[in-house]
């Protein structure tokens, strides 16, 4: 609760404490892999070891790729500045490679390879055991860090990089949720995922580890074989040094201003490839919406209705109308405080001389579009296991419901229009303001006509041609009151 509003300080904590849980079940795991081959039960313990070797793995790659992508714990070397330095490519990996070996997360994994080690001493050719589980360990190691700078070296990767922060939160609590457990009897030996029994092994070449075959890292590591995992670390280290270098190369790169402003054009006259002020405020706004996490949530809600409906025996209205629920609640933030993620965008957008009207247009649209296409899903599966009518009936309860959403963001941003009121959760009334949207579908099914009856799509319809006709004049009021807040900006400039 310390630091809890720095989103990064809250992701290392989570992180912290999902390392904890799965390094004790790891621990546990290994002990018994031990146990048993002391004891001389050497299927029950090959089988439990095979898995604490991979599982090892998998630990290692997600938590190495987590610290080379988003950079937790630690900050990493000016690579803009050594290479304008001359500093040699071969320095730079040296210095890379140290820095990887000093970084607070490789301590962190390399205490998942203490435990590892003791079933390792208890298998036949313990010596090979060991060099072949270290050779791979730094191969993870590797190969994960080479995948993370390539990774952060895209621009791309940055727009979506609060997303992957979240799959990768929903991939370790998937691990400490499965609770990986061992049962076995007469040479069969069982993983316990979710409290699931899967064959992992029983001897006669079926089950999860034999299927994997002499293709896994784990079967190299149980075997004693130092060539394959040899082999596979020279290939990592390999592709290491050259996503380093496309790092590098990537760094050294002018910024988009800068090719921008060496660009040839004449100021006022419009090149056939420079889009217009409308286009160009529209791919920014879309842009900047698409990274937050926010609306990963909401395409990821949107998908799961529409598999949760698709899959079910009993198709129901409710679990649409859940969805588009959920996807309101998460993205109402954006719509209610429209310049909560742009800082002193008022300021610079009055400085600009931008039509306000352009300004919410292009705001508007791009969060109508990630709402939109994040409830596409669940209409279409309620037009396939439901019909086309109760289809119907949502897809226009879904377009009032954003419609007036905007409406209301819109009146919503004129009255708070600060990233500070984001920060801070904004007012009360646009707490309250997405239950009261999604308490009027509600009352005209219980006042008007029963929603999926051509009562119902018509009140619908009227309450969405109102929506229409106070956005056409709110616009005439954003005009002349932003219009009129720029004298003041100016006058404090």
């Amino acid at each position: 609760m310390m630091k809890l509003r720095e989103p990064r300080t809250g992701d290392m904590l989570l992180y912290s404490w999902l390392v904890v849980v799965i390094f004790v079940r790891f621990t546990l795991n290994c002990t018994l892999a031990l146990h048993q081959l002391m004891r001389g039960d050497h299927v029950v313990g090959a089988a439990v070891a095979g898995f604490t070797f991979l599982h090892l793995i998998v630990v290692v790659v997600l938590l190495t790729f987590l610290s080379s992508t988003l950079s937790l714990g630690a900050g990493t070397l000016d690579r803009r500045r050594l290479t304008l330095l001359g500093v040699s490519l071969r320095t730079r990996v040296a210095a890379e490679l140290a820095g990887l070996a000093l970084h607070p997360m490789t301590g962190v994994v390399l205490l998942f390879l203490i435990p590892a080690l003791l079933p390792a001493s208890a298998l036949p050719h313990p010596a090979l055991v060991v060099v072949a589980l270290l050779s791979a360990f730094a191969a993870a190691l590797l190969g994960a860090s080479a995948l993370g700078h390539a990774f952060s070296s895209s621009r791309t990767a940055h727009r979506i990089a609060g997303g992957f922060r979240f799959l990768f939160a929903a991939v370790m609590l998937g691990l400490v949720a499965a609770n990986f457990d061992f049962r076995w009897a007469d040479g069969t030996v069982r993983l316990l995922v979710f409290q699931t029994p899967l064959l992992l092994d029983d001897g006669a070449g079926a089950g999860l580890l034999p299927a994997l075959g002499a293709w896994s890292p784990s079967f190299w590591i149980q075997s004693g074989w130092i060539a394959p995992c040899l082999g596979i670390l020279a290939a990592c280290m390999g592709w290491y040094v050259l996503a380093l270098r496309g790092a590098y190369a990537a760094a050294s790169a002018p910024p988009a201003s800068a090719r921008m402003a060496t660009s040839h054009s004449v100021p006022g006259i419009p090149t056939p490839q420079s889009p217009d002020v409308r286009t160009l405020l529209r791919r920014r706004e879309l842009r900047q919406l698409s990274r937050a996490t926010a609306s990963f949530l909401q395409v990821a809600v949107g998908v799961g209705a529409c598999i949760w409906l698709l899959a079910t025996a009993e198709p129901t209205l409710g679990i649409p109308l859940l969805g588009c629920a959920l996807i309101v609640l998460l993205g109402f933030g954006a719509a209610a405080n429209i310049f909560g993620a742009d800082g002193h965008a008022l300021k610079r957008y009055a400085l600009l001389n931008v039509d306000w009207r352009l300004v919410f247009d292009a705001k508007n649209r791009a969060w109508l579009t990630v709402a939109g296409l994040s409830m596409v899903p669940a209409c279409a599966a309620a037009f396939v296991r439901i019909g086309p009518a109760p289809a119907a009936s949502l897809l226009l309860t879904a377009a009032l419901t954003l419609s007036l959403c905007i409406l209301w963001g819109n009146i919503a941003s004129m009255l708070f229009p600060s990233a500070q009121g984001a920060r801070q959760g904004g007012a009360f009334v646009n707490q309250l303001a997405p239950f009261v949207i999604g308490a009027l579908p509600f009352g005209i099914h219980r006042t008007v006509a029963a929603f999926g009856s051509v009562g119902y799509d018509a009140a619908v319809a009227v309450f969405f041609a109102v929506t229409l006709v106070l956005h056409a004049r709110l616009h005439a009021r954003i005009t002349r009151t932003f219009d009129g807040e720029l004298e003041s900006v100016v006058e404090r400039f």
